[in-house]
């Protein structure tokens, strides 16, 4: 797991939007691949991250695309498109 750096406000990655569209609760993300429920919380806040293949068992489990996970660049102020 990566730990973000607490002086920057980067998106790294896009996991609590398409939890948001899909209606999915985080502890029901955390059970599904089968984490605990603060770590999803962190990678929702951008202040980790999960490992490359935990961030394709999301994908299976939000059955998404991994590239739908992880935003094209991420920027000081967000992300751009």
């Amino acid at each position: 797991m990566y730990i973000c750096p607490k002086d920057t406000m980067k998106i790294y990655n896009r996991i609590q939007e398409v939890l948001k569209g899909k209606k999915i609760s985080k502890a029901a993300l955390a059970r599904g691949v089968n984490v605990n429920k603060s770590n999803v919380g962190r990678w929702c806040k951008n202040t980790s991250q999960p490992s490359l293949a935990t961030i394709f068992d999301i994908a299976d489990f939000l059955e998404v695309s991994a590239h739908e996970l992880i935003p094209p660049k991420a920027t000081e102020k967000g992300i751009e498109m």
